[in-house]
């Protein structure tokens, strides 16, 4: 079951940072966090994921961020190619205070979808 997380409050000096724990294999479609919300808006700067399970095969693994809130509104991701456990993204995506998010999983590896992981928001 999806969980309902609020990201913790930052200020201007101190964006720091939101880690995102991910239990268990990755699947397409899977919802890894759902109604994320920010009490400040700000910048994301930085995604970075961490996943101790290397995905396999042809594909990769891609984790995605988007508002739900206004569905309109683009959304960013970070990719770990086949073999690898580590990538990083640098999207510069501005976030709305109050705003609902969603992080899912938009693609696996074909033999090892990838898994067991962190997601680092900052």
């Amino acid at each position: 079951m999806p969980l309902r997380q609020q990201a913790p409050e930052t200020s201007a000096t101190n964006a720091g940072a939101i880690p995102i724990n991910i239990e268990g294999s990755l699947s397409n479609g899977r919802v890894i966090v759902n109604n994320l919300t920010f009490p400040d808006s700000r910048v994301i700067a930085t995604l970075d994921l961490y996943l101790e399970d290397k995905p396999t095969g042809s594909g990769s693994a891609t984790i995605r961020i988007s508002n739900v809130t206004q569905a309109t509104t683009a959304s960013i991701s970070v990719t770990v190619a086949s073999g690898l456990n580590y990538a990083t993204s640098s999207p510069a995506l501005a976030m709305t205070a109050g705003d609902t998010y969603k992080i899912d999983c938009t693609a696996v590896g074909s033999t090892n979808p990838g898994g067991i992981g962190r997601l680092i928001i900052r």
